[in-house]
């Protein structure tokens, strides 16, 4: 009987390694590897041929006495169009952009996902660069199916119902890798996308910067997006104020709904983070960081 026993648990033991082993997290040419810490890598996601392949976070920015990078905005014209201020309590204070041809609103976008299950996806993003745009990681995958590739990308700048400024392609996609594989963070919620078409020069781009805890909570953020509640097309924004931060994740009381995601959260041109989540209580950001910025500036998607 203990013999028995013995060999019953070695084969269990077996099926369950094997199981283990063979198990594959997301869709996709990368699959998981147990032996692998994803939280230094991103998934870059060919978007014309769906081949993927991992890269390092780390920027070769290493010193650690370097002074905190930012970037600035460009505004194709030199109009800034002035942010108003409002106070967002209770009630929805959402108003939405009449021109969106006006700097910053030109170099928001509604971005459309298709999938090889047949779903799509509404987000928001926003341009860095002449041709980098970010936006939420989520927008990317399927509701529907974990195991649908996404099949099309694209983003239309400055639009205004049946109006667009400018339109281009998803080239790459950058994901973080815990996001492709395990999902549905905060801290990894969020995507960088390099287009087939250098828009930015016609829209302008934001710029990205960091604030310690205490600034960032004095500062009125504001979200402009394609809330999915409104007229298809139509660009909202909504003023508020931060109610807490962590590292990676930022919490706010700002008026914002399904299809917002990935929405710039900005103050005078330059974002902070990027809106990713809402609920009946509270609305969640990313907080952009410098190791963010750093690796952007390395790769050459944005400059200083």
């Amino acid at each position: 009987m203990k013999i028995k026993k013995t060999i019953f648990v070695i084969f269990l033991a077996f099926v369950l390694t094997i199981n283990y082993s063979e198990h594959v997290y997301a869709y996709g040419d990368v699959e998981y590897d147990k032996q692998i810490d994803y939280n230094d890598y991103y998934c870059r996601i060919d978007l014309s041929t769906g081949e993927e392949s991992l890269v390092l976070k780390r920027s070769v920015r290493s010193d650690g006495n370097r002074k905190t990078q930012a970037t600035s905005s460009f505004c194709p014209n030199n109009e800034k169009h002035g942010v108003s201020i409002t106070s967002i309590i209770g009630e929805d204070d959402r108003t939405q952009i009449s021109d969106t041809s006006e700097f910053p609103y030109s170099a928001i976008a509604r971005i459309e996902m298709t999938f090889t299950d047949g779903s799509v996806s509404i987000g928001t993003g926003f341009m860095v660069s002449k041709n980098v745009m970010l936006t939420a990681a989520h927008c990317f995958f399927s509701k529907n199916n974990s195991d649908a590739r996404i099949s099309t990308m694209k983003a239309n700048l400055g639009q205004n119902g049946e109006d667009v400024l400018a339109t281009a392609n998803g080239k790459e996609l950058y994901v973080c890798a815990n996001y492709k594989y395990f999902g549905d963070s905060v801290q990894d919620d969020y995507a960088i996308v390099v287009l087939d078409a250098d828009v930015g020069n016609t829209t302008g781009w934001f710029g990205l910067g960091t604030k310690g805890d205490l600034m960032l909570k004095l500062t009125k953020m504001t979200i402009a997006g394609y809330p999915g509640d409104k007229e298809p097309g139509t660009m909202w924004k909504a003023t508020g104020k931060i109610t807490e931060v962590s590292r990676f994740e930022i919490r706010h009381e700002i008026d914002m709904k399904g299809g917002q995601s990935g929405s710039p959260m900005y103050s005078k041109d330059v974002v902070y983070g990027i809106n990713v989540a809402e609920s009946d209580t509270i609305n969640f950001g990313r907080r952009m960081t410098q190791e963010v910025i750093d690796w952007l500036i390395d790769k050459e998607f944005i400059e200083k």
